[in-house]
């Protein structure tokens, strides 16, 4: 996420973690993280130390299941575009064409 939120979806998500062609997949979905959460490439995990609501969370490995917080959205609207902003959008729509993953993405948080 581009800025810190100030509320977040209450919906339980959870799926294996993968890394398909550079882009993070939930359950297969493409997913985006809270503010300030970052890839290790070291462990191949994202990581949640720099994340201010989540900065005592443990990391999320590729290979495990996980299972926190989030909701799902459609980003086939201009909504989206306008509610998480160009950057994020454009980051997503990439991956969605690497992976062939077309549909809703997941967002997700420890």
């Amino acid at each position: 996420m581009p800025e810190e939120a100030h509320d977040y979806p209450l919906a339980q998500v959870s799926g294996l973690l993968e890394l398909r062609e550079g882009c993070l997949v939930l359950g297969g979905a493409v997913v985006f993280w809270p503010y300030g959460a970052a890839w290790d490439a070291e462990n191949k995990a994202v990581s949640f130390e720099d994340s201010p609501q989540f900065e005592d969370a443990a990391a999320a490995p590729i290979g495990a299941v996980f299972t926190g917080g989030g909701g799902w959205y459609p980003t086939d609207t201009a909504s989206f575009r306008s509610w998480r902003g160009d950057e994020l959008a454009d980051s997503i729509e990439k991956c969605q064409e690497a992976t062939g993953i077309s549909g809703d993405v997941v967002y997700a948080y420890p």
